[in-house]
């Protein structure tokens, strides 16, 4: 057996991991392939999504164990980079999905064309 090759996966925590599942989903396309709740702790739980080969886990933030969700925070700490093959038709359906699109999309000076987004229900504090 060969060895398993080094990658980053994010792990994000949020208030309702079924709700963010749901909004990845219709956002972004991604499809949730775990979603795992302790029967006697629901707010101890372990989701994974994907988009492609791209994976994001999502648990429930647990202040008791040092985690936060973003609905808490003053600013935003993190950001995710998804390549996809579309940026226009990704952007269209992020807006249409609810994201709030900072920058629509435009072709950058290294090549790429992107857009930013913010979905803002997720972080009140900066609105």
């Amino acid at each position: 057996m060969g060895a398993t090759p080094s990658r980053i996966i994010p792990y994000l925590f949020v208030d309702d991991v079924a709700e963010y599942l749901d909004f990845l989903a219709r956002a972004f396309g991604f499809e949730t392939r775990v979603h795992e709740v302790d029967p006697g702790d629901p707010e101890h739980q372990h989701a994974e999504a994907a988009l492609g080969e791209a994976l994001v886990m999502v648990g429930h933030a647990r202040p008791k164990w040092g985690t936060a969700s973003p609905r808490t925070l003053a600013a935003v700490a993190s950001g995710l980079y998804v390549s996809v093959e579309d940026v226009d038709a990704h952007c269209r359906r992020a807006r249409a999905a609810g994201a709030a699109i900072e920058s629509e999309p435009a072709d950058q000076d290294w090549g790429d064309r992107m857009y930013g987004y913010l979905d803002e229900r997720r972080w009140p504090a900066l609105n």
